[in-house]
C-alpha cells in the first residue's frame, strides 16, 4: 500500500498529465473532422425534382456540414481549455524555485519529451532524474489537490 507522500505525488502527476489527455482528445477531433470532410466527396447530389422529406437523409450535405460544425466547435473549445490548462500548469511549475526542477518539469509535462531524452538533454543519470522528479513534485502546490478534487 502506498504511503501518503506517494499518493499525493501520483495525484500531482495525474494532474499534470491532463494536458496530454486533452491533446489526445484534440487529435481525435482533428481525425473526425478529416473523416467527415472525406465523406463529403461520397454524398450524392440532391434531386430537386423529387419531393423532399425533412430530416430524411442522414448523409445529406446539410447533415454532414452540421456534424463538421459540431466537431469544429468541440475542437475550438478543447483548444481553449488546453491553452488555459497549459497556462495553469506552467504557473505551477514556475513557482518551483530550483531551475533544474523547472526545466525537467517543463520538458516532461509541457513538451512531453521522453524520460530518455530528458536525461540526455540534462546530462543526468536515471537515478538523478528520478530524484529530481520526486523533489520537483514535492515543490509543486496544487490547491485543489488538497481539497480532494483530483
Amino acid at each position: 500500500m502506498r504511503d501518503k507522500k506517494e499518493r499525493i505525488a501520483y495525484k500531482k502527476i495525474r494532474y499534470l498529465e491532463r494536458i496530454r489527455d486533452l491533446e489526445d482528445s484534440i487529435q481525435e477531433l482533428h481525425e473526425q473532422i478529416k473523416d467527415e470532410e472525406a465523406r463529403k466527396t461520397r454524398v450524392k447530389a440532391i434531386d430537386y425534382s423529387k419531393e423532399q422529406v425533412k430530416g430524411g437523409n442522414k448523409s445529406s450535405w446539410e447533415a454532414m456540414i452540421d456534424r463538421v460544425d459540431r466537431y469544429i466547435q468541440k475542437l475550438l473549445n478543447a483548444i481553449i481549455e488546453l491553452t488555459e490548462m497549459k497556462e495553469e500548469v506552467l504557473d505551477l511549475i514556475m513557482n518551483v524555485e530550483n531551475t533544474k526542477y523547472k526545466h525537467l518539469l517543463i520538458m516532461r509535462y509541457i513538451r512531453w519529451y521522453s524520460w530518455d531524452y530528458i536525461e540526455k538533454k540534462m546530462d543526468i543519470s536515471q537515478n538523478t532524474r528520478l530524484k529530481y522528479h520526486t523533489e520537483a513534485l514535492s515543490e509543486i502546490y496544487i490547491p485543489d489537490l488538497y481539497k480532494g478534487r483530483y
